[in-house]
């Protein structure tokens, strides 16, 4: 010891003998007893220290030295980084920062898009915006002028048999030009800008009078 006290110094000196096992013994704190229970003489005894409870001694009274085995109920223990007032103001400071870390996100892809966009955007003749569609290239699309005619004339078989059917279905096509879902158009379509919609009247289950 650096500075010996009165009962340190009436403490054995350090015997000549090899070490078994070392922990913390620079630490004093740790090592300190906070409770003792004891029993006869001969009796093992249990020590607390800021440790856990630690069992010396043996039952056996035979036992030699070697046969002595000790208990010792660990606890772990973790050391918290002090925590500054420098660190808690950064903490702090994340939360008002004006950065967007999905800036860094954004492809060529998108910039080409937004500067379509920004060139392409306008309001039609009824005051709405339109804009053009996310496309890496304008599709090109195939020709099913034959297809839709076959259907219009499986339809058109139809609203000539059944004059309920054709009732319902004039009326809900005019309430879809009516609404602006479609329109009609003018002039001969452009080569792979037309695709023909096939269609036919289908009555809901819950609703048998309405198309």
């Amino acid at each position: 010891m650096d500075s010996p006290s009165q009962h340190s110094k009436r403490a054995p000196g350090l015997l000549d003998c090899p070490v078994g096992l070392l922990i913390g013994y620079d630490c004093a704190r740790a090592l300190k007893p906070t409770e003792v229970i004891s029993g006869e003489v001969s009796d093992p005894y249990a020590v607390k220290t800021e440790l856990g409870w630690s069992i010396v001694g043996s039952k056996t009274a035979q036992a030699s030295s070697k046969d002595v085995t000790g208990f010792c109920h660990r606890v772990a223990v973790k050391e918290l980084p002090p925590i500054t007032p420098a660190s808690v103001i950064k903490a702090l400071e994340t939360d008002f920062l004006d950065t967007n870390t999905r800036e860094n996100n954004v492809s060529q892809e998108d910039i080409q898009f937004l500067q379509q966009l920004n060139g392409n955007i306008h309001h039609n003749e009824k005051g709405h915006l339109e804009m053009p569609l996310p496309f890496r290239q304008r599709p090109q699309l195939p020709n099913n002028k034959y297809l839709a005619v076959v259907r219009a004339r499986h339809l058109k078989r139809k609203l000539e048999k059944n004059p309920k059917y054709k009732e319902d279905y004039v009326k809900f096509m005019d309430g879809v030009f009516k609404d602006g879902d479609a329109e009609e158009t003018d002039g001969s379509p452009k080569e792979g800008n037309t695709w023909y919609i096939p269609h036919h009247g289908v009555y809901h289950p819950r609703k048998p009078e309405k198309i």
